[in-house]
């Protein structure tokens, strides 16, 4: 179905299209009657598969005039619209011997017409459905590469903080290694420097002077005492030195 179909396209393709076909009716029947040289015929329909046809006449015998009305639906199956049918109408007036046939496809045309506005609504809608699920790929494609590099980035900064905490670790280990170290170096300086102060000094070396020997003090004499003189001509028996005080002395007297 092409674009632009209106009233006057379908006016010009139709015709050729609804009178080179045939319709079968099948084994049809239909009332009628017949008065004062009138034949009339009420609405009848013929139902097929893939077309309706309804059909109503009047021929006036007396006059030899003609009215014929016939009504030519298409079935459309899937393609049904609502509000809209497929159909063409078909019309006979005048003399029996030369009547005037009429072909009507307004009904097909607006057929046509609001199945192609649909045809075109649907393409429209594809288009927009397809631009909203390339609109959405992309989305999504942005949102899961910011996702990404999010993830990337919470990774790297996990990182560098879990190196900088294990780094943060081994500065504190160092520093307490060291502080511990110098606490115990200031510990043994201090113990060494206690011991030291503790130790007696060393005796100075004196000088030895010469000592005056030793002289025993003199013994007094001995005064002489008076003594009765014994008769006769013998002498004064001796008299004994006085105990000294110091002993025994090794100088000889």
């Amino acid at each position: 179905m092409g674009q632009g179909i209106d009233d006057t396209a379908t006016s010009r393709f139709a015709p050729g299209v609804v009178t080179a076909g045939s319709f079968d009716a099948g084994d049809a029947t239909f009332a009628f009657n017949l008065a004062s040289g009138v034949f009339r015929a009420p609405p009848t329909r013929f139902d097929r598969d893939q077309a309706l046809l309804t059909a109503e006449g009047r021929i006036d015998l007396n006059a030899q005039t003609v009215d014929v009305a016939t009504e030519f639906a298409l079935k459309p199956g899937d393609e049904a619209l609502v509000g809209a049918e497929p159909t063409a109408r078909v019309t006979v007036n005048g003399p029996v011997n030369a009547p005037q046939v009429a072909l009507d496809t307004s009904g097909l045309a607006q057929f046509l017409t609001q199945r192609q506005l649909e045809i075109e609504q649907a393409r429209v809608e594809a288009m927009q459905a397809a631009i909203l699920e390339k609109q959405r790929l992309r989305r999504e494609a942005a949102y899961f590469a910011a996702l990404n590099a999010r993830r990337a980035a919470v990774m790297r900064t996990e990182t560098l903080e879990r190196a900088e905490l294990g780094r943060l670790m081994v500065e504190a280990e160092s520093r307490r290694l060291q502080e511990e170290a110098h606490a115990k170096a200031k510990a043994e300086a201090a113990a060494k420097s206690e011991v030291e102060t503790k130790k007696p000094e060393p005796a100075k070396p004196v000088k030895a002077t010469a000592k005056p020997p030793l002289v025993a003090p003199k013994k007094p004499e001995p005064k002489p005492q008076a003594v009765d003189a014994p008769v006769g001509d013998f002498p004064p028996p001796p008299v004994a030195p006085p105990a000294s005080d110091f002993g025994d002395s090794d100088f000889d007297g």
